[in-house]
């Protein structure tokens, strides 16, 4: 069930206009280009920090701090904001009626205290000037926001009776349970241009930002006309604007309006596209409360940056880190903790100029990672190497068409499950009857076949398309001829002990003469069954090899020579494998030569897909005691297939002694080494807390005890020979019980290396929590293996693009949290299994996930096949498995089917934690049209890293827990 991988494309971040924003105006831009369709990064743009200071929301944390008490936590606030990627802190200098700057018109805000020499109610220190130069040795800039008109939120006026509104309280109104300056009274308009003509003359600003700037309700002031409002308004805006550009010129100006543009809800009297047009405004900050789901984020965000381009003023989105998780006061949350994330990721779609997150606070105390991922969506994106990797279009054609079948079929089918593509906007019907579309115009529907033509036709407009599909039984189709020999033995490398008997066997067309040259000898084989002429058949001879052949070795004969007579004509065969004589008392044994996938495992039957007890290791020998027709039973007990071994010749002897061993230890795990000559087959058993590893063909004869060396990730390592097998177990327990991350075992020039591996650790900095961690992204099929095709066919991406895409947006995420990431792939190519996990085995990866796409059988209704499927092979995958799914279901909203066990290939490598991940189904029409979304991709990537912080907090929190006994 391999069946999904692809590359991708559409690098991260062609981002945005790079803006230098650091102590410079606040810029307005246009974009010029769209973006690319994984541009989830938020770089270059103006990434703003929004620091309330209203009733101490976000600074000071209490009333009355100290001095440096507030310092320390203005501190933080610029640590913060620089870490985690912020370009901006719009910080609060005028809120309730105080002051957070030294101002000769507002008195310092109650919740400063008011301790020390106070001259207009301050004392020395002044939280805005210590802002700003802080900020400025980060290469950060400061907007000055100020709230002109709301006195408090609670109806109370101030404690301190040096408030300017408490000194003048005539110029207040309550509305709703609140205090507000009167707009309208020139005391209330006075006052705010003092206060934006101080901030622009003493401070280091990049700009000033006027919060609430609008009346409350329709109400609020009845003596007054809506139109009077709205005058005085711009009034007031326009003795703004020329106060600022006399004291600094290139100071911009911004507000944070309400109400959507063209909306009927009252907009606060505000003509937000007259000072816009008047170049009264820079920039406006509207507050965005809608979710990405559903699109009403999106339709919100598109109204808002169409407004900014027709008037020529940039576009800040208001993203509120509150909602995350956490009810307002209008009760309303992100019910996903990667909303913002996605928020910004529409933003780069639709076109903003940046954003502000609100509120610091929030942020810093989210449990969620709502930090972490916002510093992953500012960190700068493509490297000049990432733009050389491979671009896939991502469109599914929204045209009539039926994509599969694409002709005239035929097969045994009892139903068929037809697809195809179409424009949304139209009805597509099935012989009349309606055909349900997804959104994108993806379709699917099941057909009944009855025996014979079966003919359907599809209509969407005035296009109409036929699907012919003959069913035939399969019992009655006549057997199809043949004029050449096949499955020739041997058709892989095969001992045959001397003296015991063998079966000579091959494919032939039924009536034909065929004979094999074994020792020099002429064998004729017989045809095993009566058929007709022509009709593939078996044919046999049992032999004896009885040459004189050294009895205590193995004697490589080579391939055999069949000749085969049918119809008058004469042809001669080779076998693809060779044939060995094992001497009657040699010893019988092979070594692995080729790791082919599920087939490169040695299984406790000979049924290679069931009961795999060990994965091999190239160059790996072992003894043979038995054989079957495709597989050799080996002394360590299991069977491995032919294919992938070659038979030693000569006097074999693969017995390994340990002679010594010694210790190694670095930051990414321990190693015992063991000095021995060979690669003897191994078996290991993982019990979380235990793994036992028995080395067949092995002696034990070290004069140091393997239990002395310095380990600290076991409380106990013994040794133990088992002199009638010839086998060492190693035996391991890990230290206070703690799950293993992972082990190997290596095999180098005269040693063997016994490897376990540290639980990677997050790092200190919570900007970049997988600084340290290794880990292996790998996109299944690629080049000439496109994998499974989707709903769109052959005119859409298929399961190969996909899933690189799906890998290249982890790469980009996981790189974004600090983590070295390596992708299998960088090109699109073909790989093998082994090309596919050498790197994680050379890097010594922390983890590997290899990135698939589901499907179906052509027969199976696909329409509600939806869902994640993870699986693994090494227990000490399941963790993983079970983080990655629930993290990925919840960002993605898709179906979760559970985390099983298999044995692909590139999930049995106990180093690591290693999964293959099928993300959902090419053959349904909704899900497929998701795959190929650039938002879903990235909420994929989002999901993924997510779940590997899940896994290693929780292998880091947790121990083993005792086994339930039997």
């Amino acid at each position: 069930m391999e069946n999904t991988m692809k590359q991708i494309s559409k690098r991260l971040c062609a981002l945005f206009l790079t803006m230098t924003l650091l102590f410079s105006a606040l810029p307005v831009s246009a974009w010029a280009a769209p973006p690319q369709p994984l541009d989830f990064t938020a770089d270059g743009q103006v990434n703003g920090l929004y620091v309330s200071t209203a009733h101490g929301r976000d600074f000071p944390s209490r009333p009355g701090l100290s001095h440096k008490e507030q310092k320390r936590e203005l501190d933080e606030i610029v640590a913060f904001a620089a870490q985690y990627g912020f370009s901006h802190i719009f910080f609060e200098a005028v809120s309730n009626a105080g002051a957070f700057y030294r101002s000769k018109h507002y008195a310092k805000s109650e919740v400063l205290g008011h301790s020390g020499f106070s001259l207009f109610g301050w004392g020395e220190f002044d939280p805005l000037a210590y802002l700003t130069e802080q900020a400025e040795r980060l290469n950060l800039s400061v907007v000055a926001v100020i709230d002109p008109f709301v006195v408090s939120d609670t109806g109370m006026l101030p404690d301190n009776k040096k408030n300017v509104a408490v000194k003048n309280s005539e110029h207040l109104r309550s509305v709703g349970g609140k205090l507000y300056f009167n707009p309208t009274e020139p005391f209330t308009r006075e006052l705010t241009v003092a206060a934006a003509t101080e901030l622009a003359k003493n401070y280091p600003l990049s700009g000033i930002a006027l919060q609430n700037f609008n009346y409350p309700t329709e109400d609020f002031e009845l003596t007054t006309t809506p139109e009077e409002k709205k005058q005085l308004l711009t009034g007031l805006l326009t003795d703004l604007r020329t106060a600022m550009s006399a004291q600094a010129p290139t100071l911009k100006l911004g507000l944070f309006p309400q109400g959507l543009p063209g909306s009927a809800a009252f907009d606060g009297c505000a003509d937000l596209a007259g000072w816009a047009d008047q170049k009264l405004v820079d920039f406006i900050v509207p507050s965005l409360s809608a979710q990405v789901d559903g699109g009403d984020y999106a339709e919100e965000l598109t109204g808002w940056s169409e407004f900014a381009t027709n008037h020529g003023v940039a576009l800040y989105t208001g993203n509120a880190a509150e909602r995350v998780l956490s009810p307002l006061a209008d009760l309303a949350y992100y019910d996903n903790p990667q909303e913002l994330n996605l928020q910004l990721y529409v933003n780069n779609q639709i076109g903003a100029d940046g954003c502000v997150i609100s509120r610091y606070g929030a942020i810093k105390d989210n449990f969620f990672d709502v930090a972490t991922n916002l510093a992953a969506a500012f960190t700068p994106g493509l490297t000049e190497e990432d733009t050389s990797y491979p671009v896939f279009e991502l469109s599914i054609p929204q045209e009539f068409n039926i994509t599969r079948p694409t002709q005239e079929i035929s097969t045994s089918y009892q139903t068929y499950y037809i697809m195809g593509t179409s424009d949304p906007a139209g009805p597509v019907t099935l012989d009349g009857e309606p055909v349900a579309q997804a959104p994108g115009g993806a379709f699917g529907t099941l057909v009944s076949l009855k025996l014979g033509a079966n003919s359907f036709t599809f209509r969407q407009g005035d296009q109409v398309q036929t699907v012919v599909i003959n069913r035939y039984d399969p019992n009655a189709v006549a057997p199809s001829r043949i004029g050449d020999l096949r499955s020739i033995y041997p058709q892989w490398e095969q001992g045959v002990r001397v003296g015991e008997e063998l079966t000579l066997s091959c494919v032939a067309p039924s009536g034909a003469s065929v004979s094999v040259q074994l020792e020099g000898r002429t064998i004729f084989l017989t045809q095993a069954a009566a058929a007709s002429p022509g009709v593939p058949a078996t044919f046999t001879a049992d032999a004896t090899l009885t040459g004189d052949y050294p009895a205590d070795e193995t004697t490589r004969l080579g391939p055999l020579t069949y000749a085969m007579s049918y119809n008058g004509q004469n042809s001669s065969y080779t076998s693809n494998g060779e044939l060995s004589a094992v001497g009657k008392n040699a010893n019988f044994a092979i070594e692995v030569t080729d790791m082919r996938g599920d087939t490169s495992s040695v299984n406790l039957t000979s049924d290679f897909r069931d009961n795999m007890i060990t994965s091999v290791e190239q160059g790996a020998t072992d003894y043979v005691v038995g054989q079957s027709a495709s597989y050799y039973q080996l002394s360590c007990g299991g069977y491995i297939h032919k294919e992938d071994v070659r038979v030693l010749d000569g006097k074999a002897d693969i017995d390994v002694t340990v002679g010594g061993v010694a210790f190694e230890t670095d930051g990414i795990g321990e190693t015992f080494v063991l000095a021995a000559e060979g690669k003897p087959y191994y078996i290991s058993q993982y019990n979380e807390n235990t793994v036992d590893i028995t080395f067949y063909n092995t002696t034990w004869q070290p004069a140091q005890e393997i239990g002395s060396l310095p380990t600290e990730l076991f409380d106990k390592v013994t040794a133990e020979y088992d002199s009638a097998a010839n086998t060492t177990t190693l035996h391991f327990e890990t230290a206070g019980g703690k799950r293993l991350w992972g082990y190997n075992v290596e095999f180098g020039d005269g040693k063997i290396l016994v490897r376990a591996k540290r639980t990677p650790k997050l790092s200190q900095n919570p900007a970049k929590p997988l600084e340290g961690v290794t880990i292996v992204v790998d996109a299944g099929h690629g080049g000439n293996d496109p994998g499974a095709l989707g709903v769109a066919g052959l005119t859409g991406p298929d399961e190969r693009n996909l899933n690189y895409m799906n890998a290249y947006a982890a790469y980009l995420q996981l790189r974004a949290l600090g983590a070295t990431v390596y992708m299998t792939q960088t090109n699109d190519e073909r790989l093998s299994y082994e090309q596919r996990m050498d790197i994680a085995r050379d890097t010594r990866a922390d983890f590997y996930l290899s990135f698939h796409l589901n499907s179906t059988a052509e027969s199976t209704d696909s329409t509600n096949a939806k869902g994640i499927e993870i699986y693994y092979n090494e227990e000490l995958a399941i963790p993983l498995g079970e983080a990655i799914l629930s993290e990925v279901c919840r960002s993605t909203g898709r179906r979760s089917r559970g985390v099983f066990a298999a044995t692909f290939r590139v999930t049995q490598m106990t180093h690591t934690p290693s999964l293959l991940c099928e993300m959902g189904y090419m053959v349904s029409p909704e899900e497929y049209e998701q795959l190929c979304d650039p938002q879903y991709i990235y909420r994929v990537a989002l999901g993924v890293s997510s779940g590997i912080l899940k896994a290693i907090r929780n292998a880091d929190a947790s121990t083993a827990q005792p086994q339930a006994a039997e």
